[in-house]
């Protein structure tokens, strides 16, 4: 095979790997994740094309051979940077957010009164969750990068994402000490609870608070700093109109007067 004939085939053979591989799995991969695995494929196999290049290159003891092997060696460059252009202008121009976003809201959890903690992050990457959606172990929600719906990153795909459930009447939560559960009609106490999810934000520098009906879909507000990103609190208590309980965040601005209460 000539060598500039090389790096095209290499790189179908990438593509077509990638949707192989994803083929019979439960759930069908999202096209942003593919890119993406494909983007990072096709650096991995390009590096190793490159040395190999470069290697016989060395080797090479004709002028003409040294030639079509630096004319390879321009090939695998050209195409993974094609390949990461395209893809990365195909997904900023599909998704609903026209691009990457960096996103936060604080959170709060209680179970019959009792703060519940989500499960610390572990390794390098200090996270839980996944790329677009998590938690650094600071009680706020990381939506980051691009967002191809809106609907992927509500109350219910972050708990998804963090290894846990909130759905209507139901609540998981993974934490250092096991895992917390709560559904709809269970007892605090004597009480008969459920799940309950209130929303605090600032409106015209006063915050606000509410009860949130379809609490599991809710988006958290495209705000980088909270306030006056939202403020999250979730509790499994007998039904209660509002919440005392307020994100640390909200009362530090508080203090600082840059809020006030509402």
């Amino acid at each position: 095979m000539r060598p500039s004939l090389i790096i095209p085939v290499l790189l179908c053979c990438l593509l077509a790997t990638t949707a192989l591989a994803h083929e019979g799995e439960a759930e069908e991969t999202p096209l942003e994740d593919s890119l993406r695995e494909a983007s990072l494929i096709a650096i991995a196999i390009t590096a190793t094309v490159m040395a190999a290049l470069t290697y016989a290159a060395v080797c090479c003891t004709t002028r003409v051979w040294k030639k079509r092997v630096f004319l390879a060696m321009v090939m695998p460059v050209v195409a993974v940077t094609a390949l990461l252009v395209v893809s990365t202008a195909y997904i900023n121009a599909v998704s609903e957010t026209g691009g990457p976003v960096h996103w936060h809201a604080d959170f709060e959890i209680y179970k019959c009164g009792v703060p519940v903690d989500l499960v610390a992050p572990t390794g390098f990457v200090n996270k839980v969750g996944v790329s677009t959606l998590h938690e650094h172990g600071d009680a706020r929600m990381h939506v980051e990068g691009v967002v191809m719906a809106r609907s992927d990153v509500d109350l219910h795909a972050f708990f998804e994402a963090v290894g846990g459930t909130l759905t209507h009447g139901r609540l998981v939560v993974p934490t250092d000490h096991g895992t917390v559960e709560a559904s709809d009609g269970e007892l605090c106490g004597s009480s008969a609870a459920a799940v309950q999810v209130f929303l605090m934000t600032v409106q015209e520098g006063v915050i606000a608070q509410r009860k949130l009906a379809l609490y599991d879909r809710h988006i958290i507000a495209p705000e980088s700093n909270v306030p006056p990103g939202d403020c999250i609190i979730i509790e499994f208590d007998a039904e209660k109109p509002r919440t005392e309980h307020v994100c640390e965040s909200y009362m530090a601005a508080v203090r600082r007067g840059d809020v006030r209460g509402g």
